[in-house]
């Protein structure tokens, strides 16, 4: 249900603003895909991020927040992670590096989609 709206907007060739793109579910059941199956997990303080990569040489960015204020302004402060091959499928880090929240947004940005996942602790 979720693929339905970045399904439409590939279709209409509609270009969707970052803010919006990074916030909402799904990726297009039609189009280009780098990766997909984007998966939060944690280990002690670590979160780990792991997907399946369709284009394995394909870069990705890793982006997170340690809230959510797009809920109430319509923008969030993303803090760039790392930049790695898709192909790695995994990606760890220290929470601890991000800082003390209840709440963590996650995504993973390819040069055609972007994938987010969030953790409650």
């Amino acid at each position: 249900m979720v693929d339905i709206n970045p399904t439409v907007c590939e279709f209409l060739g509609m270009e969707v603003p970052e803010q919006v793109a990074w916030e909402r579910d799904g990726i297009p059941f039609i189009g280009k895909t780098q990766i997909s199956d984007l998966e939060v997990s944690t280990y002690d303080r670590a979160v780990i991020l792991t997907w399946k990569a369709v284009n394995k040489n394909a870069r990705v960015s890793v982006y997170a927040s340690p809230k959510d204020d797009y809920k109430t302004t319509g923008k969030e402060e993303w803090k760039h992670l790392a930049d790695l091959k898709a192909g790695e499928e995994e990606f760890r880090y220290d929470l601890d590096m991000i800082g003390q929240s209840k709440l963590y947004k996650f995504v993973v940005v390819g040069e055609h989609e972007s994938l987010n996942r969030w953790l409650v602790m």
